[in-house]
């Protein structure tokens, strides 16, 4: 057993070392890539449910559509 919990904190500190500059980056700039990890999800989905789309202006519309930021009920008209 320990040497199993060995192996993985060896793989771990290696995972750090590998990622050092990194970890370092996120920590000093406080940013991280959430916001495109999310609208990649969000795409994965349009993706699934639009196989049946016949050309990719629709799929790049619907994407569009969805990830725009569009404000369908604006507060200021004019």
């Amino acid at each position: 057993m320990h040497g199993s919990i060995a192996k993985e904190v060896i793989k771990i500190a290696e995972i750090f070392r590998k990622h050092f500059d990194r970890f370092c980056n996120a920590l000093c700039y406080k940013q991280s890539n959430a916001k495109a990890k999310r609208i990649n999800g969000i795409i994965q989905v349009i993706k699934t449910i639009c196989r049946g789309y016949r050309t990719f202006q629709y799929f790049r519309v619907t994407i569009l559509f969805l990830c725009g930021g569009l404000d369908l009920c604006p507060r200021h008209l004019g």
